[in-house]
């Protein structure tokens, strides 16, 4: 019997000492800036002192970021919340529900709130001057927006691209006259998103047929053009050749838009001798492309659908899609085409569907608003597919975190494409009133008998090294 009790009194001492230790455990603490002390507690972050938070980044992430914080208290002194402050490098932001900002904050840094898709509502100080890029990018819960200050003053904070789930939630502005409760918007018949810039008019953009204006309208609608972009295309042609860094750029924004980060995060110095573009430099580090051959990419080379073919592809595979399973495509004038094996996935989807009897047109060049139609057709693809949730998780810019994209097709390279097929009715223009025939994504650049080795990106993920075209 006194053994008995001796061994109870034993399992007692060592249950408590586990329960000392877990409890200590729950409280973590440390420095955030030069003058900015945080702790966590209970599942609550504390964030307290004076002046700005350090900016964290893909490879120095913040001290709380592996802690399943579901609450966040910054305290009045903190200026600034830090680049990339709650976003964890490797996964979505499950956890954080609530953050309670204070009034002494006037920038909210990149990516600071990137991908916390559990936070529904956000009360914004008066004080605020600067919301990053891509400082709301992936909030896909964000419905509410209380501004402290009145609709004037929200008008002078300036706000970075990526920022589609912030403009896109129901604001809400202090009346100067009442106190405001953010329980009971003081004007609750104010239009949803008073602030954010008016799209530009179709006929403003320049010369678009009449099949393409929907898709253009819903490109313009899901924000997929970049800013610069529609500057360098407004009151051009839309119905000639496109660039080939123009799908480069468009894919860009797409990935930038679901997961908060740029092709440019994956970029390494001298990818190509021709450009210095770091989103290019990225989408070649992504295995998305290659070049042409000779350390060259010819970004104002004209684009062509198998580039896009090609590119469509191996961004689906990038972001776990199972292309190699895709049932062989029914296109009879690629035989012997680089881009011939990269063509299956993109035809079982309807991304493309050919210029007419059963041919592809591989060397025929793409147009702008047909390359614009393809990506929006693409993303209703990946939509209905639910890929966009794989965009996100294939964000990974983590050195110490390993992904294995499923590998890409292995086109044999030619000595140089051959010339363009009289092109013959596009599918686009052949059927303007059906969701009509789709065409591949931005693809990788034209490819040569000898791509160049591509450096391997320091810190960088795992990709799906591509052909190089």
């Amino acid at each position: 019997m006194k053994k008995f009790l001796a061994m109870m009194l034993v399992c007692a001492i060592i249950c408590s000492l586990f329960t000392l230790c877990a409890s200590a455990e729950t409280a973590v603490s440390g420095t955030c800036g030069e003058n900015l002390t945080w702790n966590i507690k209970d599942d609550v972050l504390t964030v307290s002192g004076n002046g700005d938070m350090c900016d964290y980044d893909l490879t120095n992430p913040s001290p709380w970021a592996d802690s399943q914080i579901k609450k966040a208290v910054i305290k009045d002194g903190v200026t600034s919340l830090g680049n990339c402050a709650f976003r964890i490098p490797w996964a979505s932001n499950l956890y954080l529900e609530e953050i309670t900002l204070p009034t002494s904050l006037t920038i909210i840094g990149d990516k600071a709130l990137a991908n916390c898709r559990a936070l529904n509502r956000i009360r914004l100080p008066k004080a605020l001057r600067h919301i990053g890029t891509g400082a709301f990018s992936g909030c896909d819960s964000l419905r509410e927006v209380f501004f402290e200050g009145t609709e004037e003053e929200w008008k002078n904070v300036s706000i970075g691209e990526s920022n589609k789930r912030l403009l896109e939630a129901t604001f809400h502005f202090a009346n100067p006259d009442q106190p405001d409760n953010p329980d009971q918007p003081d004007n609750p018949d104010q239009p949803d998103n008073p602030d954010q810039p008016d799209q530009p008019a179709l006929e403003e953009l320049g010369t678009i047929s009449d099949w393409a204006q929907p898709w253009v309208q819903k490109a313009l609608e899901y924000d997929l053009l970049p800013e610069e972009l529609l500057e360098e295309l407004k009151g051009t042609d839309w119905r000639t050749p496109a660039k080939r860094s123009l799908i480069v750029h468009v894919f860009d924004k797409l990935y930038r838009e679901e997961t908060g980060y740029s092709f440019a995060e994956y970029s390494t110095p001298g990818a190509f001798a021709d450009t210095d573009d770091p989103i290019i430099s990225g989408a070649k580090n992504m295995g998305l492309l290659k070049g042409i051959g000779n350390g060259k990419f010819a970004p104002d080379s004209p684009l062509t659908r198998g580039h896009v073919g090609a590119m469509a592809n191996r961004f689906a595979a990038y972001i776990g899609e199972d292309v190699e399973g895709a049932p062989a495509h029914h296109f009879v004038d690629v035989g012997g085409h680089w881009a011939s094996p990269e063509l299956n996935w993109v035809a079982a989807k309807g991304i493309f569907i050919g210029v007419g009897g059963n041919r592809f047109a591989p060397d025929s060049p793409m147009t702008v608003e047909q390359t614009i139609t393809v990506a929006m057709r693409f993303i209703m693809r990946a939509k209905s597919m639910k890929l966009c949730a794989r965009i996100t998780e294939s964000a990974n810019p983590d050195p110490n975190v390993d992904v294995e994209p499923a590998p890409l097709p292995k086109p044999e390279p030619e000595p140089e494409p051959e010339p363009a097929p009289e092109e013959p009715a596009s599918e686009l223009e052949a059927t303007p009133e059906e969701p009509a025939p789709e065409q591949p994504l931005p693809e990788a650049e034209p490819e040569e008998p000898e791509p160049e080795p591509t450096p391997e990106p320091p810190e960088k993920p795992t990709t799906n090294g591509g052909d190089g075209r």
